[in-house]
């Protein structure tokens, strides 16, 4: 947590300490006062001031995670956030810069509002703006790290790393040129399905059962295209895939509810309500018409090419794993 007083006396507010000591004085009485708004549009100010040619590294979703940071190490309590999609995240935060900052893309085109600048709060909070700056501009990658793996609690770091690793190969089908490159691909997200399932012990039981037909229906595409050759029809299907699987049944998966906390968690939760409502309501409209697709396509494997697949896996297993196996089915009645 940020120690005010030392960044007072740092900085050299005021002539002598006790001045700098009275500012800190008001200030402790006075900054949980400040509204949402005023707290959002300071800390936009300082930040597009300071970071100057770096404006352009300042994404919508770094600029809520550096207000956010900066709220939970001063205790400012009016906003509410909890980890989501990108880690830590407030509908509030968002709809703010979105609808009342005009933010789109980066800091650069952001229209910040005069009336809603604490000039006090700027002065005391501007070298925590300063020191976070090697963080919030570093790349992508790193920042996804800190953001996704450092910064969630503890129980929920391996949901992150194993969803992020999960998102990275549906990245690489858009980019995949040939079935060898899929069928890679298609290994490495079914390893990826087998170590992320155990982080879904907080999802709700119905979505996990969509998620679970979900990737069923996802591995036997993969299994169509590694018996035949018909990657260009099937590519196209898999990249329809990954919108549902992100764009709506991803959103029920971040534990939110779990990690939410702050003095507006209600308004927070109404609309994290609103998100899955619209967010079901896709899924059911959606994943039975691309199912539908997937028939007519004729991507669902036949009984052979499941067979060929479970003997190919089972060649893939040490001994050990052969006998669990064996084991396994001679138990079977």
């Amino acid at each position: 947590m940020i120690n005010i007083l030392n960044i007072i006396n740092k900085n050299k507010i005021g002539k002598s300490f006790w001045p700098a000591r009275r500012i800190f004085l008001r200030w402790e009485m006075d900054y949980l006062d400040i509204s949402p708004e005023e707290f959002i549009n300071t800390i936009v100010f300082i930040t597009h001031k300071n970071y100057s040619s770096d404006r352009k590294y300042i994404k919508r979703w770094r600029i809520i995670k550096l207000i956010l940071k900066i709220a939970d190490e001063i205790n400012y309590h009016k906003i509410s956030s909890g980890f989501y999609k990108h880690g830590n995240y407030s509908f509030a935060v968002d709809s703010f810069l979105r609808t009342e900052l005009k933010f789109t893309s980066s800091l650069n085109g952001v229209k910040i509002k005069n009336d809603l600048i604490n000039k006090e709060f700027s002065e005391i909070i501007l070298p925590a703006i300063e020191q976070n700056k090697t963080l919030f501009i570093q790349p992508t990658i790193d920042f996804r790290t800190w953001a996704h793996v450092d910064q969630p609690p503890k129980e929920y770091q391996n949901f992150y790393f194993y969803s992020d690793r999960l998102l990275d190969g549906f990245n690489d089908i858009s980019r995949a040129r040939s079935r060898q490159d899929i069928r890679e691909i298609g290994d490495e997200i079914s390893d990826i399905i087998t170590y992320f399932d155990p982080c879904l012990t907080h999802v709700d039981k119905n979505i996990l059962n969509i998620y679970f037909d979900f990737t069923d229906t996802l591995e036997n595409v993969f299994s169509v295209i590694s018996h035949r050759n018909i990657t260009r029809e099937a590519k196209p299907i898999l990249i329809n895939l990954y919108e549902i699987y992100y764009n709506y049944i991803f959103s029920f998966f971040p534990p939110f509810k779990q990690t939410l906390h702050g003095d507006n968690i209600e308004n927070e939760l109404i609309n994290y309500s609103g998100a899955l409502t619209y967010a079901g309501s896709k899924i059911e409209q959606e994943y039975p018409r691309l199912k539908k697709r997937i028939k007519r396509k004729n991507l669902i494997p036949t009984i052979d090419e499941l067979t060929s697949d479970i003997e190919n896996e089972i060649t893939q297993l040490n001994t050990d794993e052969k006998h669990k196996i064996v084991s396994l089915f001679s138990h079977i009645p």
